[in-house]
C-alpha cells in the first residue's frame, strides 16, 4: 500500500493552520520547525507567492531579521 505525500489535485480549503504554525516559528526563531512548514505548504499545493503573501503579513509584528530568515528559508525549499 502506498500513501501519495502530494497530489495535482485543486484544494478547496486554504492552510489557516499552516499558516499559523509558520507565523509562531518566525515569531519564536524556531529555524528547524519554520523549515518543516513551509516544506508542507509547498507540498500541500500552496503556491509560493502565496507564502511569501503569509510571510509580508508579518511585517511589524515579527522582527526584520527574523522575517528576514523565514523569506530566506522559503528560499531554501523553493
Amino acid at each position: 500500500m502506498v500513501i501519495p505525500v502530494q497530489d495535482d489535485n485543486p484544494t478547496r480549503i486554504r492552510p489557516y493552520v499552516t499558516w499559523s504554525l509558520i507565523a509562531a516559528c518566525v515569531a519564536g526563531s524556531q529555524d528547524r520547525q519554520l523549515h518543516s512548514h513551509l516544506h508542507g505548504s509547498l507540498n500541500a499545493g500552496v503556491p509560493a507567492h502565496e507564502v511569501r503573501q503569509s510571510l509580508d503579513a508579518l511585517r511589524g509584528v515579527v522582527g526584520d531579521d527574523d522575517l528576514h530568515r523565514a523569506q530566506l528559508g522559503l528560499d531554501a525549499v523553493e
